[in-house]
């Protein structure tokens, strides 16, 4: 391995079945910020790196019961002994942590975990203590949500929403048992963008600002595996 290449993060079960859970509400939710900034309208404040973590929960219980529900039990499907409430509040605390960061991203730009560490512990908050007590809690954080960030050189960003759908649209093709390899991979990704409403010609570029090409993909998703110019 070469020196400055660090593991891939083993994640639990537990941890699993929370980013399966909380991928439906989290690409829902930026979806539905971007379509009303589009509309001008104003069912969620403008962005700030503000702590606002009841107002989250709030948000995300009266505007996205359905798919909460719906997170809820896949979480306790895959999680046995583990009541709703327990699993609700699970899904929300991971969701609300997605949310701090991703604003104080979205405002400050990509940062190293020690900057944004330090932005966080700045940020104005209605919600008592910010909820990373550590750098390298925060860190931890970071590397297990490989959907909502990515790491480029020492800093982190954020994955944008096209990126997001981009990896699961490649996980459902190879869960059907389609390959996915150098060859096929700019086909896939024109059948990809099929996919893509019209009129949204950022999105339509959005995807491969994240991942450029399939080794990235393999060495940034834990759950990919690059080989031989394939995805496994």
């Amino acid at each position: 391995m070469q020196p400055w290449r660090r593991p891939r993060p083993q994640l639990t079960e537990e941890e699993r079945a929370a980013l399966d859970a909380q991928r439906l509400l989290a690409a829902q939710e930026r979806e539905a910020k971007a379509e009303l900034k589009n509309d001008k309208k104003k069912m969620w404040p403008n962005i700030t790196e503000d702590y606002q973590r009841e107002f989250w929960i709030e948000q995300y219980r009266e505007r996205h019961a359905e798919t909460l529900a719906r997170s809820v039990d896949i979480y306790v499907d895959k999680i046995e002994k583990l009541e709703k409430s327990e699993a609700e509040s699970r899904i929300l605390d991971i969701l609300t942590k997605i949310t701090f960061v991703e604003n104080n991203l979205t405002v400050n730009g990509a940062q190293t975990v020690e900057t944004l560490f330090e932005n966080l512990k700045k940020a104005p908050s209605a919600s008592g203590d910010i909820p990373f007590k550590s750098i390298e809690e925060l860190s931890e954080f970071l590397n297990s949500m490989y959907l909502n960030f990515r790491k480029v050189g020492d800093e982190f960003q954020n994955i944008g929403v096209q990126g997001r759908r981009w990896i699961q649209f490649l996980k459902n093709e190879l869960d059907k048992g389609n390959k996915v390899d150098e060859d096929n991979f700019h086909d896939l990704y024109e059948d990809f963008k099929r996919t893509i409403p019209a009129g949204n010609a950022f999105a339509l570029h959005e995807a491969p600002m994240d991942f450029p090409t399939l080794r990235n993909i393999g060495n940034m998703i834990p759950v990919f595996r690059y080989s031989k110019f394939a995805l496994f």
